[in-house]
């Protein structure tokens, strides 16, 4: 059975990480965004490490955010 406490650290630092990947990534496309738009291989490698690295993100947060119920409150 999964005992989200014991999982904690490794979710908080795998989407620390993810974070600041993702914000690394940004930055690097907007400087380079010339480059990155004539290309199509470039902008779908962009495309998708950026994707990738939210979707990390988003899924180490949706992690500890456990104990949500369904609910929804009145």
């Amino acid at each position: 059975m999964f005992d989200a406490p014991l999982w904690r650290d490794h979710f908080v630092m795998v989407g620390g990480g993810a974070a600041a990947l993702t914000g690394l990534v940004f930055v690097a496309m907007s400087l380079h965004l010339s480059d990155i738009v004539s290309n199509p291989a470039h902008r779908h490698r962009a495309r998708t490490i950026l994707t990738a690295l939210t979707v990390v993100f988003i899924r180490c947060g949706l992690v500890l955010m456990g104990g949500q119920t369904a609910r929804r409150g009145r």
